[in-house]
């Protein structure tokens, strides 16, 4: 393997050159460092700058995941088990992405297993210090701390303020666009990693690269008004990363005045909060939101200030005290504070269809991440007015079937239309309003038809429009409204032919 070395602010950096998929080869720095571990006391903070190294930093690979714990195996059972019908799609984490996979209770007797089951219903940081010598940039820095959905266990680290530049030309002979991609994954899951999202057709088109980690689930977006805990601290780390972007970027033959910031699902809304957040001034010139706005993650801090007092009760402390609280789970280990996140959940949060444990939420005060709710800041023009593109799939909805958030089946669906009314709404099971939304949406949608497989292409445009199409089309209204910059807005669409499970056609959430 051949070897690359460039020196940025903190320190030098040695990455590696890399054939291409699209032909040719390109040039990758990984697990670069754009801020201190937010461990310790800078656990809940606002990201630091780095601090720097000495020698010559590796940047060649992806380090070592910190934490992988597989689930259990399942237990035995008596009697004859029936294997004629496939299982609920993903029963293995739905009720809470992060709580533990437990294994299935035995059952007597013979199991019925001659038809398929109900289709389920589907969650600021410092400056890095400058290094000295030359710093390995051949592999990629830890996630964070998360439970990964595609293995079933629970990997990454505290420690996971990392990104990657992949730039296409070594030595740098010009300077190029720069294209910051932000991942997706409900603020829950997910990462930067070249594994997910490798760089190679990218830069077939002549630009640089530069894939993101940030702080995900409480780690990332705890909120404790009254305590010392950043609010939103997830999004102010992709504010460090661009800022890192912003200062060493031209080292790698990016142009730090010729930046699009691009991300899908919870990196589409991360992309147009970052339009909303004043701290974000001058770091992107360009945007792109891939099926997720800021109108889609959205919680009012009374209710997301609930959800932190749970998670502290679960993890054994009982105190109505924010700043008590803050520095209680201080001490507790990070992945304790993962595998505890799904109880900070409510008993109604569990009952809702597509609800995750910690979501960005509102903030007030001076250092607010976003100075306001969303929707005003919108229609008052607060925002960065830059060319934007936005837009969903034509079956976005089809993430309610996933088994990725609370499931629930058609039958409890129809006995309580309320399940489908969106959290984001923050109103109560049980009440008149509740109700009568319900109501309203069960007429619009189907008429007198039940919920059944019959009408599962309904609710999943249902679901769509609860969930991505009503955001989508209001950003952009309230944006061409207040910006003379150009505003795409497209729909993905690829209609399949129907499977043999009949499930509903359309290119879903991740085409």
């Amino acid at each position: 393997m051949e070897s690359v070395k460039v020196r940025i602010s903190e320190g030098e950096l040695q990455g590696k050159k890399v054939p291409s998929k699209a032909g040719g080869v390109f040039y990758s720095f990984l697990g670069i460092p754009y801020a201190k571990p937010p461990v310790g006391t800078l656990r809940f903070k606002s990201p630091e700058p780095p601090e720097p190294w000495a020698g010559v930093r590796d940047a060649s690979k992806e380090e070592a995941v910190a934490l992988h714990i597989p689930p259990e195996p399942p237990e035995p059972w008596t009697g004859v088990r029936d294997a004629s019908k496939e299982e609920v799609v993903a029963p293995h984490i739905v009720l809470s992405l992060f709580q533990p996979p437990e294994p299935p209770e035995p059952w007597a007797g013979v199991r019925d297993a001659s038809k398929e089951e109900a289709v389920a219903l589907h969650i600021p940081p410092e400056p890095l210090e400058p290094w000295t010598g030359v710093r390995d940039a051949s592999k990629e820095g830890a996630n964070s701390l998360q439970i990964d959905m595609i293995h079933k266990s629970y990997s990454g680290d505290e420690d996971c303020l990392f990104l990657n530049v992949h730039t296409p030309q070594w030595p740098v002979s010009c300077l190029r666009p720069v294209m910051v991609w932000i991942h997706g994954g409900a603020f829950e899951l997910s990462s930067g990693d070249s594994s997910l999202y490798g760089p190679d057709y990218f830069l077939a088109q002549d630009v640089v690269f530069v894939s993101i980690n940030y702080r995900l689930g409480a780690l990332g977006f705890l909120n404790l008004d009254g305590s010392d805990v950043s609010t939103n601290n997830g999004l102010r780390d992709q504010v460090m990363a661009l800022t890192w972007v912003n200062k060493n970027i031209s080292k790698f033959g990016g142009d730090p005045d010729n930046v699009t910031i691009f991300g899908e699902s919870a990196g589409g809304a991360s992309v147009h909060y970052l339009l909303l957040a004043p701290s974000a001034k001058g770091l992107f010139h360009k945007a792109i939101a891939q099926s997720g706005t800021a109108l889609l993650f959205h919680l009012n801090s009374s209710v997301s200030k609930q959800k932190a007092f749970r998670l502290g009760q679960a993890l054994g402390c009982e105190t109505k005290d924010p700043q008590h609280l803050a520095d209680f789970l201080r001490t507790v280990p990070a992945e304790k504070i993962v595998l505890a996140q799904g109880s900070a959940q409510s008993d109604e949060d569990k009952q809702r269809v597509l609800t995750i444990s910690f979501p960005p939420t509102e903030e007030f005060g001076a250092d607010a991440f976003i100075p306001g709710d969303p929707v005003k800041l919108l229609k008052e023009g607060r925002f960065h007015k830059v060319p934007f593109i936005t837009g969903v799939t034509s079956a976005e909805g089809k993430l309610a079937l996933s088994g990725m958030f609370n499931c629930c089946d058609v039958v409890d669906i129809e006995k309580d239309f309320q399940k489908i009314v969106p959290w984001s709404l923050s109103l109560e099971l049980g009440t008149q309003t509740c109700k009568d939304i319900a109501d309203k949406l069960r007429k619009f949608y189907f008429g007198n038809k039940p919920l059944s497989e019959e009408t599962l292409q309904t609710y999943v445009d249902m679901q769509s429009d609860l969930h991505f199409n009503y955001g989508f089309y209001k950003s952009v209204k309230l944006q061409v409204e207040q910006s003379n910059s150009p505003i795409y807005a497209y729909e993905y669409d690829h209609k399949k032919p129907i499977n043999l499970k009949r499930f509903p056609s359309g290119p879903e959430h991740l085409p």
